[in-house]
């Protein structure tokens, strides 16, 4: 598989030196570095160390480290004791971002740009894995998706790629400009607008347009995609308008969108799924039929489609290996003292959308033994937290699950009104969770939901049952994204 694990972006000291306008030390012309980073614990042989200055920290206190980890050469701020090599330069950031920028400008290929409230990284994933088939394709680095992630991805961006990747956060107003700015995206795909961070904006309406800035990155060639279903599909539809950008596909499963959900036909272990497109139907299977999945597979479909790469349908068998990522549904088989249970792991982070999600595919689950969901606050809603604190009870009450247990001082209010009317728990934090609570009221064949926003870390909750007893095995099946 053509994934960016195979090759990586590669420099020379001249180049380097053109890019940043900085000064070499101790440098062999003729040397050839490859891949950037800034984090010394992800070091790899070869790779150009670049020292960044932090509020907490100041990465020149780790040059050394980075040369013993492998590093063959360092950009740094301030002259260096070691004779070590070394490319002084007045600001390290702006080398980064500059390195970002040159990079951006050489490649070739097509540049996928990815935001939204829910789904990003299993879209970018999905996509990384789909596009191997037809080429070279790279994604961004982990989660590195902000304003020093996006860079640090595209200096890593392989010349000789055929597709490139990146996915695009934001917490405050405006903040996606400079990143599509940076990246100009060839096509732009907003995966849902929801009230993801509200506490850090005005209104709905405010980060629903901060969303809908990833086209400004845009040329007037370059294609929008976004998901036609939600409440802001005119407001999307206006602000390209505005922009001249006539390329646009929407998909959904309203029969309006250009990539329409059509049907969903069990097939054995798999779903059929049956799409309308601007020529005509087609057919593909997936592991699950869970919203989540199904939105995914239709926002691929519509960037497979913008690429011109719907035809051959080579791109079909892939789908069915869609993965849920690590604390982003994925499904974990464990052997705790006697007991078999099964974890929906979707602890990486939530927000009104995800959560709502998660609790409805919970709900949906044709699992055979009880259901049990172990929920944290959701965080950065300021003065709505407790509004859409509130709307998860009558969710929750229909899941009918035979227990909740509930994490944060947001989460025991929702407690107190859920504990008349189904078996609820609350604990100040995951980490509070005894041994002992679990040992008395886990049985065998238990289905535990366990989800929450990055700040609860609801995953100890996980590390808790995990933690002495025997990890089985775990299979991909995405519940929620």
């Amino acid at each position: 598989m053509n994934t960016h694990h195979d090759f990586i972006a590669s420099y020379n000291i001249e180049t380097l030196l053109k890019i940043t306008n900085g000064q070499s030390y101790h440098t062999q012309p003729d040397k050839t570095f490859t891949g950037i980073s800034t984090d010394t614990r992800t070091i790899k042989a070869n790779n150009i160390y670049i020292a960044l200055i932090g509020p907490r920290y100041d990465g020149h206190d780790f040059v050394n480290m980075a040369m013993q980890k492998g590093a063959s050469l360092c950009i740094v701020e301030h002259d260096i004791a070691e004779s070590i090599p070394y490319l002084k330069v007045k600001n390290s950031f702006q080398a980064l971002q500059k390195i970002a920028q040159y990079q951006r400008q050489k490649f070739k290929g097509k540049i996928i740009g990815i935001t939204g409230s829910v789904g990003k990284t299993t879209l970018r994933e999905s996509l990384k894995m789909i596009l191997a088939g037809y080429g070279r394709s790279f994604s961004s680095l982990k989660n590195y998706n902000n304003h020093l992630g996006v860079p640090i991805s595209l200096s890593n961006l392989p010349e000789n790629s055929d597709y490139g990747i990146f996915e695009m956060g934001m917490n405050a107003p405006h903040e996606i400009v400079p990143l599509t700015t940076m990246i100009k995206p060839d096509i732009a795909c907003i995966t849902e607008i929801g009230p993801a961070h509200i506490g850090n904006f005005n209104s709905l309406e405010e980060l629903a347009l901060t969303k809908a800035e990833i086209f400004d990155g845009l040329s007037n060639k370059g294609t929008a995609i976004y998901n036609g279903d939600n409440q802001f599909a005119s407001f999307l539809e206006n602000y390209l308008d505005n922009k001249e950008i006539h390329h646009r596909l929407s998909f959904g499963t309203e029969e309006k969108n250009d990539i329409a959900l059509k049907a969903v036909q069990k097939k054995g272990r798999l779903y059929q799924i049956t799409v309308q497109t601007p020529d005509g139907q087609c057919s593909y299977n997936l592991p699950c039929d869970k919203r989540p999945i199904l939105y995914t597979s239709l926002a691929m479909i519509a960037t497979l489609y913008s690429l011109q790469l719907t035809g051959d349908q080579k791109y079909i068998p892939s789908f069915e290996n869609i993965c849920a990522l690590s604390g982003r549904g994925q499904e974990i088989f464990l052997t705790w003292q006697g007991l078999q249970l099964t974890i929906l792991d979707d602890s990486y982070n939530a927000n009104p959308l995800s959560m709502k999600a998660a609790i409805e595919n919970l709900k949906n689950s044709n699992h055979n033994g009880r259901k049990i969901a172990i929920l944290g606050d959701m965080l950065e809603l300021g003065e709505h937290k407790r509004k859409y604190h509130d709307e998860l009870c009558p969710l929750i009450l229909e899941t009918k699950a035979d227990i909740i247990i509930l994490c944060g001082p947001e989460m025991k209010f929702v407690c107190e009104h859920l504990k008349s009317k189904l078996s609820c728990h609350y604990f100040e934090s995951p980490q509070d969770i005894p041994k002992s609570f679990f040992r008395k009221n886990l049985q065998n064949n238990d289905l535990i939901l366990v989800k929450g926003s990055r700040g609860m870390e609801m995953e100890k909750a996980i590390n808790t049952l995990r933690a002495d007893n025997d990890f089985k095995n775990q299979r991909n099946c995405q519940h929620a994204l």
